[in-house]
């Protein structure tokens, strides 16, 4: 049986976050180790835990299982940095007019339609980096 904590990262590796041996190579560990964590014969991706987490840019809370939420907080100087475009700002007063459902609905539909231009304009996705 897998455990949670694998069972997260494999599903992380299977999206569109990054592949095993980008995930092997960023860790500066071989690709057989990643092949081992999947069948289960080599649990070292626990020691690993932070920078997978990173990698992935998920919290370390949530490939143990301790939340459901993937994406880390950002950090205080980040919010700072958002706080001061005016154009981010006003996006945000403007969907908070919005019935949360719906609002979840759009935000997800505009952040698939910006994953789709970065990919198109062979731009790495900073959301998945940082």
């Amino acid at each position: 049986m897998m455990d949670i904590v694998l069972t997260r990262i494999l599903e992380c590796m299977g999206n569109k976050y990054g592949s095993g041996k980008d995930l092997a190579d960023f860790l500066g560990i071989s690709g057989n180790v990643i092949t081992n964590w999947k069948n289960g014969s080599n649990h070292s991706y626990l020691k690993h835990l932070k920078k997978i987490a990173e990698f992935y840019n998920v919290s370390e809370d949530y490939l143990l299982g301790k939340t459901d939420r993937k994406h880390r907080l950002p950090a205080p100087e980040d919010i700072e940095d958002f706080l001061s475009d005016p154009d981010l700002v006003m996006f945000a007063r403007h969907t908070q007019k919005i019935p949360e459902e719906d609002r979840k609905r759009i935000l997800k539909n505009f952040s698939d339609t910006i994953d789709i231009y970065l990919k198109a304009m062979g731009i790495e996705n900073s959301d998945s980096s940082k």
